[in-house]
């Protein structure tokens, strides 16, 4: 079977496992691959840092993110689990952060999360 000309280079085990799910489902993989790489970048201190930037509160987040409680997004921060795709991209939106940008800083600063500038997100 030919690889999907879609198929964003990885390594050859994660190759093998996004292929699968192509495979297998082309549109629930595309966001899981998505969501994957949201989770391996954005960290609990980005998410808090983008709430203090707004002026906003955990509550508020909470509501952002369509959660029942502010201790789920407090979770988050703590890097207890995480938002789904759809919930980070409401925070951004609620923000009022680009949420590719958002990503965009948050993997250049990948190691070195103290160093992200969540203002240069803003839209």
């Amino acid at each position: 079977m030919e690889p999907n000309p879609h198929l964003v280079a990885y390594n050859n085990s994660r190759d093998r496992k996004i292929e699968s799910k192509i495979n297998n489902n082309y549109d629930s993989a595309v966001v899981s691959i998505i969501e994957e790489e949201i989770y391996m970048y954005i960290s609990g201190i980005d998410l808090r840092k983008m709430r203090l930037d707004a002026g906003l509160t955990t509550v508020k987040m909470a509501k952002l993110a369509n959660v029942k409680t502010r201790k789920t997004y407090e979770n988050w921060e703590k890097n207890i689990g995480s938002p789904s795709m759809n919930q980070f991209i409401e925070m951004c939106v609620g923000c009022n952060y680009n949420s590719a940008k958002f990503v965009k800083l948050a993997v250049e600063h990948q190691g070195n999360p103290e160093a992200l500038n969540v203002t240069a997100a803003r839209k």
